[in-house]
């Protein structure tokens, strides 16, 4: 196997590089001809050894809301790639949930020992409309699919969120992003049908030198079956928030709380969430 430049590896023997680091990205040769790699934190180091010495490794950055799906996506990437292999972002643009959203998000990170970085977009709620931002107005109840939960949509949200996600994981040398939208989203949010999820995917494989992969795992499942993933990777329910309300205790009725009982009651999985209604 030949080394490729901009790829990360792992050593095969299983040691870190310098500093203690799992994996470097693979930048050059020595005078000697030994592999150089840059490793997280801007340092660099070289390595005695054959191209055979080392294993690619698939990076993943996860769009991590908070929510019920994101965590659940970021369990499953744990699962498969490795904590040292995945990297949570989480946006505040300026939601009315965003802050319990942030603090649920950041304690999952915590516990799975997972890489998070906030990224703040205050221009989302100064300029954009929308009852899901703080400078909206109220949120309507009733179900998720509901002809008027369509005020809650913020224009172009996921497009927005995926370009700077996509430009995060060329600039850290991952592969791919991850998102977290399902069937049932396709109802009201135009940025998370099938269609939208292959262009973006295809723009941001063409817009990028590595090529990035956005891969959007639940897309042809829906909540209930999400529940079901997320009860047996051991998901911590309760660090997960998903009123659009932003109170302490989720409402109870509005559409996404009303999506999150019906998640666990056909699921089958106990609900820990305190509702008000």
């Amino acid at each position: 196997m030949k080394l490729k430049l901009g790829t990360r590896y792992k050593r095969n023997d299983g040691l870190p590089f310098s500093f203690g680091e799992p994996y470097g990205e693979f930048v050059g040769r020595t005078a000697q001809g030994w592999p150089r790699f840059d490793l997280p934190g801007r340092k660099t180091c070289a390595v005695n050894g054959t191209d055979d010495g080392f294993s690619q490794v698939f990076g993943h950055v996860v769009v991590l809301s908070g929510g019920m799906d994101s965590t659940v996506a970021l369990y499953n990437a744990v699962d498969k790639l490795g904590k040292e292999n995945v990297r949570a972002i989480t946006f505040n643009y300026g939601s009315k949930h965003n802050a319990k959203e942030y603090r649920c998000a950041s304690n999952t990170c915590e516990e799975l020992g997972v890489l998070h970085q906030r990224i703040d977009l205050p221009f989302v709620d100064a300029l954009f409309k929308s009852d899901l931002l703080i400078s909206g107005g109220g949120i309507p109840d009733g179900h998720y699919a509901d002809e008027n939960m369509k005020s809650t949509v913020v224009p172009f949200r996921n497009g927005i969120m995926l370009s700077i996600a996509c430009g995060l994981a060329e600039s850290w040398a991952f592969d791919c992003v991850v998102i977290g939208n399902h069937e049932g989203d396709h109802a009201i949010y135009p940025d998370c049908t099938t269609g939208f999820i292959d262009s973006m995917g295809l723009a941001m494989r063409d817009g990028t030198y590595k090529q990035i992969e956005l891969i959007s795992p639940f897309n042809r499942i829906r909540k209930e079956d999400i529940a079901v993933i997320g009860d047996r990777l051991g998901v911590n329910w309760n660090e997960t928030y998903s009123c659009y309300k932003g109170d302490v205790e989720h409402c109870g009725t509005c559409g996404t709380c009303t999506e999150r009982k019906e998640a666990f009651e056909i699921a089958g999985i106990e609900d820990p969430t305190t509702y008000k209604n």
